[in-house]
């Protein structure tokens, strides 16, 4: 049968980890122009109370273009506002726990998890349900936020690619070594410490962090 050939390693290693942590890193500058973390508090992104940071360059209307474009381009703006959110806080991340929608009948599965995320950018290696060490890294924003400075909601996403799974998750894994990755989340704060509810299609997952700067 196929799902009893041992499971195919991607050759990737600590190369993919210190490329990803790199690039989070690099991206650190970034943090001084984007209005991300302590500002963003209590608002919904692109409703006028949360600042955000480069948004789309839309062309203003003239005065001959009458109200309607007007109109038109301010829900545009507000609508980008909203999908683009602003940068997630920084945190570091250890331990996971995933439910499998394909096998709900495993239960729970523990999955040993180390990540950061930093100026809106994230990098984690863990292991995956297959027994093989895996490497993720991309952008993580919020989009919208209850934030108080003892305990906070938020929801965001995350999207960006993954290394070490193989055709036992999609047929493209099997081909490729790095795949497309995208997951909603939801993150519960009290004080620095709390828990991040993730979905990313076939996979449901909850995992712990501690934020790395004081409110």
């Amino acid at each position: 049968m196929r799902g009893t050939s041992p499971p195919r390693r991607i050759r990737c290693g600590a190369r993919c980890f210190a490329l990803l942590f790199g690039l989070v890193l690099v991206a650190t500058p970034a943090a001084a122009s984007d209005p991300g973390g302590d500002e963003f508090k209590g608002a919904l992104v692109g409703s006028g109370f949360a600042p955000v940071a480069n948004p789309l360059e839309l062309p203003e209307a003239t005065p001959h273009s009458g109200g309607r474009e007007a109109r038109e381009v301010g829900v545009a703006q507000e609508y980008w506002h909203g999908l683009r959110g602003v940068a997630a806080a920084d945190r570091l991340y250890a331990g996971a726990w995933a439910l499998h929608f394909r096998r709900m009948h495993d239960g729970l599965s523990v999955h040993p998890l180390l990540g950061l995320s930093r100026s809106g950018f994230y990098a984690a290696t863990f292991v995956n349900s297959h027994g093989n060490r895996s490497w993720a890294g991309g952008i993580s924003r919020t989009v919208a936020a209850l934030d108080r400075r003892d305990a906070g909601i938020s929801l965001g996403y995350r999207v960006g690619g993954v290394a070490g799974y193989d055709e036992r998750l999609t047929d493209l894994a099997g081909r490729w070594p790095v795949i497309p990755a995208a997951e909603v989340t939801l993150s519960l704060r009290f004080r620095r410490f709390g828990i991040q509810l993730g979905s990313a299609g076939v996979i449901a997952s909850v995992g712990t962090f501690i934020e790395l700067r004081s409110r």
